[in-house]
């Protein structure tokens, strides 16, 4: 059960810093006193921040497509400069992205697309234990999104014929 217990703290800590980095959006003020074993992943947040200054549009945005039969919840969409982006934030102790963020973001930005949201693009933040943060503006990879949910739908539809 070892895989689950790490899956569930990884999971359990999500949550909390994601809540964490709402509570940062959403006031101009900073948190005065953040658990510890947070603490870096607030700081790598408050640090891409400072560095990018963006101005935060929508914040844990629910898109969806009802044709797909497909939804999922984007941590937000900001404006960089001239630019839109949707947004995803990753926790882990490195700050990693993962290639999977790739197409997790492709979804995302196909789905908002379709509801009339404009982007520029993607970008995912990785947020490290130790205060640093790595950033990356991903592709937009329909096709592979694409041959993706055919695969889903093909197993979906199998388990319904049983």
């Amino acid at each position: 059960n070892a895989h689950t217990i790490i899956r569930d703290n990884a999971a359990s800590r999500g949550t909390t810093i994601h809540s964490l980095i709402e509570l940062l959006k959403t006031s101009d003020q900073t948190l005065k006193e953040v658990p510890e074993q947070f603490q870096g992943y607030y700081n790598a947040f408050k640090s891409w921040v400072e560095k990018n200054k963006p101005e935060f549009l929508e914040q844990e945005k629910t898109l969806f497509n009802d044709d797909l039969k497909i939804a999922g919840t984007c941590d937000g969409i900001v404006k960089i400069g001239d630019k839109t982006y949707l947004i995803d934030f990753k926790t882990n102790k490195t700050g990693s992205i993962y290639n999977e963020v790739e197409l997790q973001l492709s979804a995302y930005k196909f789905m908002a697309e379709e509801q009339g949201i404009k982007l520029d693009g993607t970008l995912a933040v990785g947020l490290a234990e130790d205060g640093k943060f790595t950033e990356a503006y991903m592709n937009y990879r329909l096709d592979v999104f694409g041959h993706a949910l055919e695969l889903w739908i093909g197993r979906t539809k199998k388990n319904v014929r049983r």
